[in-house]
């Protein structure tokens, strides 16, 4: 059940990033002038979209939780979006 409630809380901050990004690229194509750090946060958050479709669709798989867990192993970092990244004092 820990794993469930990580992952609606990681897929959560995703979608609060994902409208910080939309509204940051929103405000580029108006025009607008942007900081180098705003299209960071805009570039890295595409970044991790290009991350979530997999993620989901591993998950949807029977032992997809499972398959999920040796990715990850294997794969360190290169899987999971930093949403769903437990933080070094975690």
């Amino acid at each position: 059940m820990k794993i469930l409630t990580e992952f609606i809380e990681g897929f959560q901050t995703e979608i609060c990033e994902t409208r910080e990004m939309a509204q940051i690229y929103s405000r580029k194509l108006r025009g607008e002038e942007l900081s180098q750090a705003e299209m960071e946060v805009a570039h890295a958050q595409l970044r991790d979209l290009a991350k979530v479709a997999p993620l989901i669709s591993i998950i949807l798989l029977p032992g997809g939780a499972l398959l999920l867990v040796a990715l990850q192993k294997l794969l360190p970092g290169a899987i999971l979006p930093s949403a769903f990244r437990k933080s070094p004092g975690d």
